[in-house]
């Protein structure tokens, strides 16, 4: 079961206990804030681009650890769909993005 938190403005508020699996739709430049996050959990989120296209997300820098030391750069392209995933150590985020180019 997924969950799209609302709409602007930002920040978007990625509240994981509403689902492991959110998504969302960048009609705006979005910064995000992580909230619940569970020891040892995996969590999804889709991010899509509106039909314009050009929308940044800026992320919670100081709880996310990168696979290779640094932030995916999302396909920006209108209508783009990424795919970026995280496990929760209790302490930090560690993302990858196993998608960036999904249309």
């Amino acid at each position: 079961l997924s969950y799209t938190p609302p709409a602007p403005p930002t920040p978007a508020i990625v509240d994981w206990n509403n689902s492991n699996v959110q998504e969302i739709a960048l009609e705006t430049n979005r910064s995000l804030i992580f909230t619940n996050g569970k020891s040892g959990s995996l969590y999804t989120l889709i991010i899509k681009q509106d039909a314009t296209g050009g929308r940044t997300v800026t992320w919670p820098s100081s709880k996310i650890k990168w696979e290779g030391g640094a932030a995916p750069v999302l396909n920006t392209t209108a209508n783009a769909i990424g795919l970026v995933k995280f496990v929760y150590d209790g302490t930090n985020y560690i993302g990858y993005a196993p998608a960036l180019n999904a249309y």
